[in-house]
């Protein structure tokens, strides 16, 4: 009887410890530990960079403020150490002997004086001979005028104005909502002068990304706020643009700068419906087309161009050239029965899996 049970305690002592032992593996076989921030995948080669995850009522720093630190970052100079300095004595000062008093010292001083600078002779002074020379006299109302004149007269720079047609596998029109334009010059030019970095704001409410089209400049900040009471994950696998801002809730807010031209598709890991789409342009060079497919760009400089028509049906790339002080009228078509829409992947290129919950207070 005591050998029973003495068996039946070693046996409860070792199905405990098993169950120790595998309660690790159970757990993460069931669930997924949340980690605020640090449920990101990096991406090394993409030049998006991400901002600290901060409450909404907070303020992020502007471009300019976090180039700076950059900048700063580290240029403090250590203090000189105590033996590096070198100490610098002054020459002695020899004082003239009293012995001799044949020589007073007055005199000696002057003959010196005279030694070390000798007098010059006195020559005479040439001077220039008057050229007759006719210089126009100009008044200084008649410079006035012709300074204001070369102010005031406006630099012509070129414009474009496009129509975008979309149209359906029986050929009707359909409307063009959420087609983006973006020119990117052949030549690589500077910036506008001027021109300083932009932050825009887009919220993640009712499942959804608002605005759901944005067309932004090259080094812009992009904020995404969560308004919801559900957590959301932002993601973008679209090349040099590339990031993920990880897996926050409700009242959180992260940024990215985003560095490289083109369009940046932009879901989120958990909702499979949510999407918005970001046209970054180069030198102020993109815009959105309204439901019928307009728009107009102003401002251009005269080269060529590649211009990019995109919608989520379709798109159309082709070289443009701009010539100076004109306007140029473009019209383009996009056949959408021609391009099988496809669902996107996560952001670990798997598909999403309606089966499944990643949080235990979140349901597709």
């Amino acid at each position: 009887m005591t050998f029973i049970k003495y068996t039946g305690a070693r046996l409860v002592i070792s199905i405990r410890w098993i169950c120790l032992l595998l309660s690790p593996l159970l757990i993460s076989a069931c669930a997924t530990t949340h980690i605020a921030g640090l449920d990101r995948i990096f991406f090394p080669n993409s030049s998006a960079k991400v901002g600290p995850l901060l409450n909404n009522d907070e303020q992020y720093p502007t471009i300019q403020e976090q180039v700076s630190a950059e900048l700063n970052d580290g240029a403090e100079v250590d203090a000189p150490k105590k033996s590096d300095i070198v100490e610098q004595k002054e020459p002695p000062i020899i004082k003239p002997s009293t012995q001799d008093k044949s020589v007073p010292v007055a005199a000696a001083t002057q003959k010196r004086k005279e030694i070390e600078s000798p007098k010059k002779r006195s020559k005479p002074i040439s001077r220039p001979t008057k050229v007759n020379q006719s210089v126009p006299k100009v008044s200084i109302r008649e410079a006035s005028a012709r300074e204001s004149k070369a102010t005031l007269t406006p630099t012509k720079k070129s414009s474009i104005v496009g129509k975008v047609e979309l149209i359906d596998g029986s050929g009707k029109l359909i409307p063009a909502v959420g087609t983006l334009i973006s020119l990117t010059p052949k030549q690589l030019k500077k910036s506008q002068p001027g021109r300083s970095a932009q932050t825009h704001v887009i919220d993640m409410e009712q499942k959804k990304y608002q605005p759901r089209y944005s067309t932004i400049n090259a080094g812009d900040q992009v904020v995404f706020i969560n308004k919801d009471n559900i957590r959301h994950n932002v993601f973008s696998s679209s090349g040099g643009n590339a990031f993920d801002l990880g897996t926050y809730g409700a009242g959180l807010k992260r940024a990215v700068t985003l560095e490289q031209p083109g369009i940046v598709k932009i879901y989120c890991n958990i909702h499979a419906d949510m999407a918005t789409f970001v046209a970054v342009g180069d030198q102020n060079l993109s815009t959105k087309a309204d439901g019928q497919g307009r728009y107009k760009i102003d401002d251009l400089s005269d080269g060529t161009y590649e211009l990019s028509i995109w919608n989520i049906r379709g798109e159309v790339k082709r070289t443009i050239e701009v010539k100076a002080n004109d306007v140029l009228n473009l019209a383009d078509r996009i056949d959408t029965a021609a391009v099988k829409i496809k669902s996107h992947k996560n952001k670990f290129g798997g598909n999403y899996s309606k089966n499944a919950s990643l949080f235990e207070d979140e349901f597709y």
